[in-house]
């Protein structure tokens, strides 16, 4: 397009919606025109061309697609360094409607897999010292459920499961050599999120069956210690959630596998220091996630029973708030604690344990 880059750009962001301007104009030619649009050499005018990708489905046919503008995508994905590029790809590559319109030609795994993987690596193949944002992977990561569903879970653990625990490992913030992190549950480290979004994803994983079980123990338990409290309450939830009639995993496979690990984690966290403390109160969010299956209560009962006599004082509190929000039958069997802590040294933990016995 011999037109200035402000015209250009002008024409990108709203390519779709002035496209009653081109009556008569044939398909094929917008979508030529679209194709250079995404090639300018003005990053801006291909962040804008990227957002209207989406809208393009409306006018192109699966073949099309396929052939003109997939292949400037994946071009794109392996040289374009750019931020607002690589991000807005990102977002286009995992949509349903780009995965339904690429399934119709049969060809994921030909032309979507290569730049998944590509965005998941974390590098830009032509240049491989710039690494990819967090948040492009991240977008990647949190469509793995869209994914397995084309690809098949089975697929996604026998060919990822290294890449996957690769990005959960080399995520976590590492201090210079010789510091001291003061604060190991920095939130700004922007690459936790890629470790919470793989905990999300465990169970579309788990349809894999018997094949994925190891990996999503392993990953689960990693995330029960993390370093950043969201991700270890992440995984303290999802065991409720793998409980539940509609999950892949199941009760009688948190019974087997998962409730043993959370029984040693807890007996770990009885040592003293801060980490471990943390650790106590990851263990009762996930018993109060398990408080509505009894086979699994039964197994995490006594621990929890346990936190009311705990000699950090948020322990015994954080015991008696989330037992106010379990069943009658849970509640009533614990009230002999609750009367006990009603006469705690602790204010905060008295006041509320009174309040649960009115």
């Amino acid at each position: 397009l011999k037109l200035r880059g402000r015209v250009r750009f002008t024409i990108a962001k709203d390519f779709f919606k002035n496209v009653n301007a081109f009556d008569g104009t044939s398909k094929q030619y917008l979508v030529t025109l679209f194709a250079d649009l995404l090639q300018d050499p003005e990053a801006e005018v291909r962040a804008c061309a990227g957002k209207e990708i989406i809208p393009l489905l409306n006018y192109i046919d699966a073949g099309s697609f396929a052939d003109i503008i997939l292949p400037v995508v994946n071009e794109l994905v392996m040289v374009d360094t750019q931020s607002a590029v690589r991000q807005t790809l990102a977002d286009v590559c995992i949509h349903p409607d780009v995965i339904a319109k690429v399934t119709e030609q049969d060809g994921v795994k030909k032309l979507l897999l290569p730049i998944w993987e590509e965005f998941l690596k974390g590098s830009c193949s032509v240049k491989p010292e710039i690494s990819s944002l967090p948040e492009v992977r991240y977008k990647v990561l949190r469509g793995l459920g869209a994914i397995s569903s084309v690809l098949g879970p089975e697929f996604i653990v026998s060919t990822w499961s290294g890449l996957l625990r690769e990005i959960f490992a080399n995520s976590k913030a590492r201090p210079p050599i010789g510091a001291v992190s003061e604060n190991g549950d920095d939130i700004e480290h922007p690459q936790w999120r890629l470790r919470e979004a793989i905990v999300y994803s465990l169970d579309d994983l788990a349809k894999a069956g018997l094949e994925a079980d190891e990996f999503i123990v392993d990953i689960w338990r990693m995330a029960l210690g993390d370093e950043v409290s969201q991700v270890r309450i992440a995984a303290a939830n999802l065991l409720g959630d793998l409980c539940c009639s509609k999950s892949n995993v199941g009760l009688n496979k948190v019974v087997e596998k998962f409730i043993p690990v959370l029984l040693e984690f807890y007996q770990n966290a009885q040592q003293p220091g801060s980490a471990n403390y943390l650790h106590r109160i990851v263990f009762l969010q996930a018993a109060f996630r398990l408080s509505a299956y009894q086979d699994a209560w039964l197994l995490v009962k006594q621990g929890y029973e346990r936190a009311f006599g705990d000699k950090v004082p948020n322990i015994r509190l954080k015991a008696c708030t989330l037992l106010n929000e379990m069943n009658n039958e849970v509640r009533e069997d614990l009230i002999p604690k609750l009367v006990q802590l009603a006469h705690d040294n602790d204010p905060d933990v008295s006041r509320v344990a009174s309040q649960l016995l009115k």
